[in-house]
């Protein structure tokens, strides 16, 4: 438990991309048909795809989010919305319960988990995110309706990641990144297990395929903003996840009462 807690201290990972201009350009570098857009990712097609939830990509810029924007797009599809809620927000509200309260540090699934339940997050319209920590960082006026979530964090293997998404449900996605995740590029983005560590990160599971060999992948929404990998997206194999997974959360909805309350 040690190491893994100081793996989820590193956890790091914001504003929204054109989506259509996205996934066109992305389909475009890739020499896809623009019909394909929203189709196969490097060639190969998903059996299960969630990506149509979602109105573009995150860009968490320098700043340690990755978790609470990946978190944030579970929360929105738990609630079954169609605007994004606010990934600053959730951040923001995570890092007051870690115990340093430094955004440097990122959070860890518990400070995520405490913050959807009891905190809960607004829509990022009220709460927008900005490319670097405010300073002063402080809750803006006009927060209205918040959504609440529980967080279900666990540390076994990639297969329970699949039965979750085989179910229609993304699952946020704790691992230990090295340079072949951050490099993966056509032909067919899939992240490579090579190179140097570059520590923890956050992702979003978003859908389901298999490589021409017939390896399960998961297909991960990052939040690098659009120009990473095909659209902001990657293939990842069982067997990576399974090398380097710190943990993965679901995230289900929690009633909000009144659906009124102010910060």
């Amino acid at each position: 438990m040690g190491a893994q807690r100081a793996a989820e201290s590193k956890l790091r990972g914001a504003p929204r991309s054109a989506w259509a201009r996205a996934w066109r350009n992305a389909a475009g570098s890739a020499g896809g048909a623009e019909e394909d857009w929203m189709s196969a990712v490097g060639g190969i097609v998903p059996t299960i795809d969630l990506r149509e939830h979602w109105k573009g990509v995150r860009d968490q810029g320098a700043r340690g989010s990755c978790l609470a924007c990946a978190a944030s797009d579970a929360h929105m599809h738990a609630h079954q919305l169609s605007d994004p809620l606010s990934a600053d927000g959730l951040f923001y509200r995570g890092v007051q319960r870690m115990p340093m309260k430094d955004p440097k540090h990122g959070l860890t699934f518990q400070a995520a988990k405490g913050a959807l339940a009891h905190d809960g997050q607004c829509r990022e319209i009220e709460w927008p995110y900005p490319a670097a920590t405010p300073s002063p960082w402080l809750v803006p006026a006009g927060v209205g309706t918040l959504w609440y979530g529980n967080l279900s964090y666990k540390a076994h293997a990639s297969s329970e990641i699949v039965l979750k998404l085989q179910a229609g449900a993304p699952v946020v996605i704790g691992l230990m990144i090295n340079e072949g995740f951050r490099d993966a590029a056509a032909p067919h983005y899939v992240a490579r297990d090579e190179g140097a560590d570059l520590g923890g990160h956050a992702v979003l599971g978003v859908g389901l395929g298999k490589s021409a060999e017939g390896t399960q992948l998961v297909l991960v929404r990052n939040s690098w903003g659009f120009q990473w990998a095909f659209g902001g997206h990657a293939w990842i194999d069982t067997g990576y996840i399974d090398a380097h997974l710190i943990g993965y959360a679901g995230i289900g909805a929690l009633s909000n009462g009144s659906g009124k309350r102010t910060y």
